[in-house]
């Protein structure tokens, strides 16, 4: 998963993040919760 995948996902809300100054911090539960799943919603 590249970092571009990573922000659009928190933009369109699939991924919740929380932003501290400059710094982006994503919850390892909720990062967890992606494993398997592609960035368009298919599944893989």
């Amino acid at each position: 998963m590249t970092l571009r995948e990573l922000y659009r996902m928190i933009d369109s809300g699939r991924l919740r993040a929380y932003k501290i100054g400059r710094v982006i911090r994503i919850r390892r539960q909720d990062l967890e919760g992606l494993e398997g799943a592609s960035p368009d919603g298919d599944g893989g």
